[in-house]
């Protein structure tokens, strides 16, 4: 009896961390895609109060061949989300900007990791 309450015990409690809430993942609006000149880009999770936070990865080329290694490489840690965030190519041909998502809430598990890529043109 008692091992069969032990048992019963046990499969609880690993049933229920195995089941805790998991954080929505990110999404992005608009999502990956080729933009002229620039972008803006929304990040939305659909975990109410659930806090977004995003990086960078950006390549700027001075020529329309993404083969090529690129001019210029900037990469940004991890930062919270507080506002659309707008994307542009000046200087450069072409801007490809990987931008990185995910959210975090108290008493759930972290969401996954989402992606998207905007390759800005002139």
């Amino acid at each position: 009896m008692k091992k069969t309450l032990f048992i019963l015990l046990l499969f609880t409690l690993v049933s229920c961390s195995l089941l805790k809430n998991r954080v929505s993942t990110p999404t992005f609006n608009p999502g990956t895609g080729i933009y002229t000149n620039s972008v803006t880009v929304s990040v939305n999770c659909l975990t109410p109060d659930a806090i977004i936070y995003v990086k960078r990865y950006v390549t700027f080329h001075t020529n329309t061949d993404l083969n090529l290694p690129p001019a210029v490489t900037v990469s940004d840690n991890w930062v919270e989300y507080s506002a659309p965030l707008t994307f542009r190519t000046n200087t450069y041909l072409v801007t490809r900007v990987t931008l990185s998502a995910y959210a975090e809430k108290e008493g759930m598990e972290t969401s996954s990791t989402n992606s998207a890529i905007y390759e800005l043109r002139k």
